[in-house]
């Protein structure tokens, strides 16, 4: 193609040599209006490959045009999301009421529980006081605020939907469906893991607005050697190295670990976990709940203990088999 416009010039440049060169030699047309001939056609020649190149390149540029229209133009979430956002709102607004005129509750906006109107979860389990539902039969279940729940049944059975449902990955079909209280803060860690290219430090404290005390160093390299990451692990996060050479030194275990570190050092109000312990050897696995556990119980990990009644409940929900 590139060779095309060029190509075509020279043939013009034949037929006008062809032509004018006849006229010339019978003295129909002077030595200066021949060159001048040749010098117009040069021109025209040099515009028309430019717009041929312009062509060409707007050529190789309309399926990338094509798909980014595409995308624009397809049906965004916007409208559905809003509409159980207000919901959620309003309820929360209306059971924070109900509870302030009961006064059964210290602090009635840390009693809303977390609902599932059509009992999804198979059964529900929660650490302390376990409760088990019939796995054959779905009914409405709640989740108080600062428990450690598991949904747990057999395989296939929309654990993990469920779980994307509480924390907002997906939305219901119904603004009612599941509810969340509005002003809590939901953070959902898949079973794959993703780190993007940066330093590690700064993967894992992605979320963390900046100044914020979660995000400081030191608390994060605590976290890290609670979950029990060796100490070369620990070096990767002080390290600035942010070409990603270190993803490459990580295994898969190593990964899964970072991902809930990377969850506990935001310090959010209610924290989804998909199968936390399914890449954990049985001694990694019970370290891993027992830091599950005391992130509920303390409130978030590496806080101030003497602030711990000024803070809210932290709720920990997770899927196992």
């Amino acid at each position: 193609n590139l060779y095309l416009s060029p190509w075509l010039y020279s043939i013009l440049v034949a037929i006008y040599l062809l032509i004018s060169g006849n006229r010339y030699g019978s003295g129909s047309i002077s030595l200066g209006m021949f060159l001048a001939g040749l010098e117009i056609i040069k021109k025209a020649g040099e515009a028309c490959d430019g717009i041929y190149k312009a062509f060409m390149d707007l050529q190789q540029r309309v399926p990338d045009l094509f798909r980014v229209v595409m995308l624009i133009n397809l049906e965004v979430d916007v409208p559905h999301r809003m509409a159980i956002t207000r919901a959620r709102r309003k309820t929360t607004a209306a059971l924070r009421q109900e509870l302030r005129e009961k006064g059964s509750c210290g602090i009635p906006i840390d009693c809303l529980d977390i609902r599932i109107r059509d009992g999804s979860c198979v059964f529900l389990k929660t650490v302390g006081n376990l409760e088990s539902l019939d796995a054959h039969h779905r009914r409405p279940c709640a989740i108080q605020q600062g428990l450690l729940a598991a949904l747990v049944g057999p395989k296939a059975e929309g654990k993990g939907n469920m779980l994307r449902l509480i924390s907002g990955a997906i939305l219901p079909d119904e603004p009612y469906q599941v509810f969340v209280p509005s002003h809590l803060r939901v953070v959902h860690v898949a079973s794959e893991c993703y780190f993007f290219r940066d330093t590690l430090y700064q993967n894992l404290v992605f979320g963390v607005a900046a100044g914020d005390p979660d995000g400081q160093v030191e608390r994060v390299i605590k976290i890290c050697e609670k979950i029990g990451l060796y100490k070369r692990i620990l070096d990767m996060v002080r390290t600035s190295d942010e070409k990603g050479a270190w993803l490459h030194e990580l295994s898969s275990t190593q990964r899964s670990l970072l991902c809930l570190v990377r969850a506990l050092v935001t310090n959010p109000e209610v924290l989804c976990l998909h199968k936390p312990t399914m890449q954990f050897d049985d001694r990694t696995s019970e370290k891993v709940l027992g830091l599950m556990n005391e992130f509920c119980r303390s409130k978030g990990l590496e806080q101030d203990n003497s602030k711990r009644h000024l803070r809210r409940p932290r709720t920990c929900i997770f899927t196992s088999s």
